[in-house]
């Protein structure tokens, strides 16, 4: 018996060594802790006389509505059944607790969202400081103004509420007025009323509808927009723009904000910010249309600098069967297709994926991918709209399953990708996702996960690894001049590297985060030096700076450090108006 227990006692030892030792076993990245959250939120759509409108819902976004430090969260509502009231599967605001708790606020907030929802967008639309809603729809989009005081109110007549079939949006001072602006992309010529009336249980397709054009709306001040959308040189021909999302960056570094369309069945769209007030497309000449021999299902997008050039890629997810898209920015002059080449293009091809983004899970200080995936629709409804579409082959492209698994890419530095074998919850259950959203919503220093699943609860998946490596985050805030601080660099250089960020809403699919910009910094509790170039091109330097730490900048004034909110606390204000 003795001996058997030191043998035992040994194994176990050894087991221990191995698995905390390097190339041993590695630990789960993600740990599935919905039900600990407090988010309960299930979609449900009406597939039985919904066509290409019930596939596309289940948009979410994180941002801290009541200036807390902590990410807050949005999800989109459902429509069980179509035609009739629909109050139980409104779109609703979790506050964030602290320590990874949630409370459903939606009744309070005064947010009474219980249409057809797509899209949802934090962005500080009016220049007070507080973080406002947009929400894109089938139907006319809605914006809810930030009073301050944990409520929201409706916006009227604002300009803003685009009646055609919306699901993706960007915000950009394009014009350098200092007031921010909203690009509102638009899908498909449809109408809930229209699909309704189609044969039920008969799936739709993309090329049995007319495209529909995107918008540019102008920030006329005091809350009022106006459509400039052909002035500003946007204007499409809807035969080829079917925009599903909008990502926003200098790809040139010119300092002004170009706009990059992601577009289903047709080419993706790249268009220059010429400085006047207007836009010139270079598509052809950047390469940043079609890769490979015909167009793919772009369906979310994500930009970063993954080969650390200090100039933000693109990366675009698809339909099943397709690679992924990955864009190099080559000296802001070119696109590559470096799918294939960083390994990030057919991982995942089975299946249909959705929501993405560029985050640095581990914290080593590269930044690594995912991309959410699940089926357009249950089999049964698929099936029956496989025969009625004239059995068209990409409505089974990939793996046929409804629910399907993430895909979490591992950035090996320089660009370099491969799978995530252990990412834990994230890559054990499969589920019908679309939307994403990643912030730290538990105050430990790691990005967590959040995924929208059309096929069960949505998911709160908890970061277990990322804290044990350094970190840093850096929060422009506006400052007296009152000017949107989107389109802030931020360059952050520690431990012989640098790492480059522009602060937007991150695109993803129907999903517009805004939250403080996370830098992964290795071993280092020392960041060398912060650089931030503000719109407009003034620029401020910071050395020295500790580590483990978030910072709020505004322009001109030394950097404020934050503690890290990670326990409940009440509730509290935003900061009022400058």
């Amino acid at each position: 018996m003795k001996g058997f227990l030191l043998a035992a006692a040994a194994f176990l030892a050894v087991g221990f060594i191995l698995a905390a030792a390097p190339g041993g076993p590695a630990e789960p990245v993600f740990r599935d802790v919905t039900r600990s959250s407090g988010i309960d939120f299930r979609v449900s759509a009406d597939m039985r006389r919904l066509k290409m409108i019930a596939t596309m819902i289940g948009g979410c976004a994180f941002g801290d509505y009541d200036g807390d430090g902590l990410p807050d969260l949005y999800v989109t509502g459902s429509i069980p059944h179509w035609g009739k009231p629909n109050e139980a599967s409104c779109g609703r605001l979790y506050r964030n607790l602290g320590g990874g708790r949630f409370e459903d606020a939606t009744a309070r907030s005064g947010i009474h969202a219980c249409g057809l929802g797509m899209g949802a967008y934090w962005a500080d639309l009016d220049g007070d400081g507080r973080l406002d809603l947009y929400l894109t729809n089938v139907g006319p989009n809605t914006v809810y103004w930030n009073r301050g005081d944990g409520t929201f109110e409706e916006g009227k007549s604002t300009g803003l509420e685009d009646p055609l079939f919306s699901i993706g949006a960007a915000f950009v001072d394009y014009d350098g007025d200092g007031r921010l602006d909203v690009v509102v992309g638009n899908y498909l010529d449809s109408t809930p009323e229209w699909e309704a009336a189609q044969p039920q249980f008969q799936l739709r397709v993309p090329e049995d509808y007319r495209g529909q054009p995107s918008h540019l709306y102008r920030n006329e001040g005091d809350r009022h927009f106006r459509d400039v959308t052909a002035a500003a040189g946007l204007a499409m021909n809807p035969e080829e723009t079917k925009t599903l999302g909008i990502a926003v960056l200098d790809y040139d570094g010119d300092g002004l904000p170009d706009l990059f369309f992601v577009n289903d069945r047709v080419s993706n769209r790249l268009f220059r910010n010429k400085g006047n007030g207007t836009f010139e497309e270079t598509t052809a000449e950047t390469g940043a249309g079609i890769l490979g021999p015909r167009p793919r299902a772009g369906m979310g997008v994500a930009v970063g600098d993954p080969f650390g050039a200090g100039r933000p890629s693109l990366f675009v997810t698809n339909f099943g069967g397709e690679p992924n898209s990955l864009y190099r920015n080559v000296e802001g002059a070119l696109f590559e297709d470096a799918g294939a080449a960083a390994g990030a293009a057919g991982i995942g091809e089975p299946f249909v994926r959705w929501g993405t983004h560029f985050a640095d899970f581990d914290n080593d200080g590269w930044p690594d991918l995912y991309a959410v995936g699940g089926h357009l629709a249950p089999k049964i409804v698929r099936s029956v709209g496989h025969y009625k579409s004239g059995k068209a082959k990409y409505v089974e492209a990939g793996d046929s399953a409804y629910t399907q698994k993430a895909v979490l890419l591992k950035n090996l530095g320089g660009g370099k990708f491969e799978e995530w074998a252990a990412s834990g919850d994230l890559g054990r259950l499969k589920m019908a996702a679309r939307g994403s959203a990643v912030a730290d919503v538990d105050g430990d220093g790691d990005l967590d996960l959040f995924v929208m699943d059309l096929a069960g609860p949505s998911r709160l998946f908890e970061n277990v690894v990322g804290s044990r490596h350094s970190w840093v985050r850096i929060e422009p805030r506006v400052s007296r001049d009152g000017r949107p601080v989107l389109g802030t660099k931020v360059r952050v250089t520690a431990g012989g590297r640098s790492s480059t960020r522009e602060f937007y809403p991150s695109p993803s699919y129907a999903s517009g985060s805004l939250t403080d910009l996370h830098f992964g910094l290795g071993a280092a509790e020392v960041v060398d030096e912060i650089e931030i170039t503000w719109p407009g091109g003034e620029k401020q330097k910071l050395t020295g700076i500790p580590a483990r730490k978030v910072y709020r900048i505004e322009k001109g004034r030394p950097p404020v450090a934050l503690a890290l909110p990670a326990s409940p606390g009440p509730a509290r204000s935003a900061p009022p108006p400058r």
